[in-house]
């Protein structure tokens, strides 16, 4: 389906699975899953900002061949993050 989402959807859904923020230097957005040791990098996105299709793409990719979530079940997590006013803890 690929729905757009924007980066503050994308970054709740990270958290949701595990993954935490990392402190960094640069500019960039990292996030870490030390259990599978899976490390996602972004540039600087601002919350609202729609994450590019590319990024997006890769990080299902990322997220699939590391069992953390399937490709189909990425959309419906999206979704039902949207839906909400906040980023459950």
């Amino acid at each position: 389906m690929n729905s757009p989402i924007n980066f503050a959807d994308l970054g709740c859904l990270l958290l949701r699975l595990g993954f935490q923020r990392a402190e960094t230097t640069g500019a960039h957005i990292v996030f870490e899953h030390p259990a599978s040791e899976t490390t996602l990098v972004f540039p600087p996105y601002r919350n609202e900002e729609i994450v590019r299709p590319h990024h997006r793409v890769k990080t299902q990719t990322l997220l699939d061949s590391r069992g953390l979530l399937e490709r189909a079940a990425f959309d419906r997590m999206a979704e039902e993050i949207a839906e909400k006013a906040h980023c459950p803890s």
